[in-house]
């Protein structure tokens, strides 16, 4: 019941550190009691309000909560034509450029557009990033079904791995990638390559099906860096033709048996895919 800066600073910090721990239920609870004490107070920081109306709508997105989504939208719309006389309200103080980058992050999830993802990523908070990573298995699945669905025969380990998310973006200049050394020039999804690496593992645990013996992720990222960067020459022709394949079928199988799987939990509507 304690209304007042203080408040509003511990349940930040503490929304954060649950978002680290991946406990999404907790930070559920916190973000929820945030809305209320913006809502009652006048002299909040705008950079705490701003971050997380636009974590609320990835979460809400994230989770499926999508009429809940909506509605945040309409309330935001409705309060932005009428912000002169509501100064109180929390989201006349909500980042224009924040807010477009969390709806082109929501839009790239759903549709599995990885290279948005991460564009966006690097343009927002890096809480929004520990958001993601909460549902990230839950989203490759989806991903990877869609990506599989119209595919016959035997399919390249690095097309199943862009499908994921699983292979860097390139960094622009100007874009941070939260985490990283200053001189690494990519953003990885999981967060480094020895995370994407352990996550692709894991990944293929779960769903067991088994990777190929003759895998090898560093060669794959090796492979995928040449073919985008084709001023390699012939040693990246060569490459092509010793490239990893699995059953594009027999992939999908396994995929699309895991989802229904986890449609019998009862904990799957908060994205947790472990």
């Amino acid at each position: 019941n304690i209304v007042d800066g203080f408040a509003v600073d511990v349940y930040e910090r503490h929304a954060l550190i649950c978002l680290e721990l991946g406990d999404i239920g907790e930070f559920n609870q916190c973000q929820a009691s945030l809305k209320k004490l913006y809502e009652g107070l006048s002299d909040v920081k705008e950079t705490s309000i701003s971050d997380f109306f636009c974590y609320r709508l990835a979460y809400l997105s994230l989770g499926g909560q999508h009429d809940a989504l909506a509605t945040e939208l309409i309330i935001y719309t409705n309060t932005i034509t009428k912000s002169t006389k509501t100064p109180e309200n929390a989201s006349p103080r909500v980042k224009k450029t924040d807010l477009r980058w969390t709806i082109k992050l929501c839009t790239a999830c759903e549709d599995g557009d990885c290279g948005t993802i991460c564009r966006a990523l690097m343009a927002l908070p890096r809480g929004m990033h520990l958001l993601l990573k909460i549902y990230l298995q839950k989203c490759r699945l989806r991903w990877l079904r869609e990506a599989l669905n119209c595919i016959r025969g035997m399919v390249s380990m690095r097309l199943v791995m862009a499908s994921m998310g699983s292979t860097p973006v390139e960094r622009h200049k100007g874009e941070v990638a939260p985490g990283a050394e200053g001189e690494d020039t990519h953003f990885w999804l999981d967060g480094s390559f020895a995370e994407a690496e352990e996550a692709l593992r894991q990944f293929f645990e779960m769903i067991k099906f088994p990777l190929p013996q003759r895998f090898s992720f560093a060669e794959e990222i090796r492979r995928d860096m040449k073919k985008r960067y084709p001023h390699c020459g012939e040693e990246a022709l060569k490459s092509e033709e010793d490239i990893t394949v699995v059953d594009a079928a027999a992939l999908f199988k396994c995929v699309d048996g895991y989802i229904a799987f986890l449609s019998t939990r009862s904990d799957v509507g908060i994205g947790n895919a472990e």
